[in-house]
């Protein structure tokens, strides 16, 4: 890996114009300095591996290769990168350090956070076509291959060329007529955002950018590749890695908004929004999981006091039947006590029958 010497914070500021695709002009005048040592300072960071170009683009595009670095020490340990651009008029810094190009190493989605990917094929001009060697990418370091040969329809070859970077595996797909029309598709994979702090066009352009990336890891196998374009009716999908709120929805299920969905399609269950507008529902969205998280605290609490209580009650059957059976044991007692009383009172009234004579009065007086 190309290691990247110190720069002054002016070779800094002049990098993210390049890589807010301004030309040496403008930067000259933004920077009041002469476009001639714009120039050179763009051709050092060039040769030092700071910037790579971006073949056949006009204005010339810039990427920095080493905030996509393939396993870089560079990302941060929750798995974001940070890049800054500038605004189009150049008034101020374009921050998109909330914007991230793969999960955190532990492959939990951030509370907050969202993935975005556009539905359908990205095309790109094919300028010259390359060799379908392994893909050493733009560090010289191997990042993927091609498959082999086969038909894509209608007479046209078909090659997928697979890319492992950003902790994704992306792919691309070549196809070439037997008149040698050539078209050039990508699928730029997954990036991942805070709906609260970026734009729905941010997370676009951000896509757009990796389209440009991937095809510039193509030079050393001398592709040259430009001109991303979306596709005519695109959309782009919002959604969420293991969502709590999957468990409640039935796969492929829409709710009556046509909004939300459960879908298992990239292996495991996740929900997703499909191109929603509204920004306010995407930042509901990506807060889901906390409101989920809350209510199952209040459910275990719940069902703990349900527990405790069901454990008193059982406690207090216990006790009446206890309690039942002395009242049986004491009323059987009572009873036996009672019969006793009347057979003790019936004899006394026999004994006193006997030894007595009934008493009329006669005689006296």
């Amino acid at each position: 890996m190309t290691v990247r010497n110190r720069r002054t914070k002016r070779d800094a500021v002049i990098k993210q114009y390049l890589l807010g695709g301004y030309t040496l002009a403008s930067i000259a005048k933004f920077t009041k300095i002469s476009p001639t040592r714009v120039g050179q300072i763009r051709n050092l960071l060039l040769e030092s591996g700071e910037l790579v170009e971006i073949p056949h683009t006009n204005p010339r595009t810039y990427v920095d290769p080493h905030a996509h670095a393939l396993g870089s020490e560079l990302l941060e340990n929750d798995g974001g990168v940070e890049m800054n651009g500038l605004t189009r008029d150049g008034s101020q810094v374009r921050d998109v350090s909330h914007i991230r190009d793969s999960l955190p190493p532990n492959g939990r989605l951030p509370m907050g956070m969202v993935n975005a990917h556009i539905s359908g094929r990205i095309s790109m001009t094919v300028r010259k076509k390359g060799d379908f060697k392994d893909i050493q990418g733009t560090n010289g370091l191997y990042i993927g291959y091609w498959e082999r040969e086969g038909s894509g329809g209608k007479g046209k070859i078909h090659r997928r060329g697979h890319l492992r970077l950003f902790r994704q595996d992306l792919t691309v797909n070549f196809y070439e007529s037997t008149k040698g029309t050539m078209e050039f598709y990508v699928n730029p994979g997954r990036v991942y955002y805070y709906p609260s702090k970026v734009k729905r066009q941010q997370v676009i352009d951000y896509i757009i950018e990796r389209c440009l990336y991937m095809a510039s890891t193509l030079r050393a196998n001398g592709w040259q590749v430009t001109d991303p374009q979306l596709p005519a009716k695109y959309q782009l999908h919002r959604g969420k890695e293991n969502d709590p709120l999957a468990t409640l929805i039935p796969p492929r299920y829409h709710d009556e908004g046509q909004v939300i969905t459960s879908d298992t399609s990239p292996d495991y269950l996740e929900t997703e929004i499909e191109n929603a507008d509204d920004e306010r529902l995407i930042e509901i969205y990506a807060d889901t999981p906390n409101a989920i998280k809350d209510l199952e605290g209040i459910a275990s609490a719940c069902s703990s006091d349900i527990e405790r209580m069901k454990a008193e009650i059982l406690g207090l059957k216990d006790i009446i039947q206890l309690q039942g059976e002395s009242i049986t044991s004491l009323t059987g007692n009572v009873s036996m006590l009672v019969k006793a009383m009347t057979e003790m009172t019936t004899l006394q009234i026999s004994f006193a029958n006997r030894r007595y004579s009934e008493f009329t009065g006669e005689g006296y007086q």
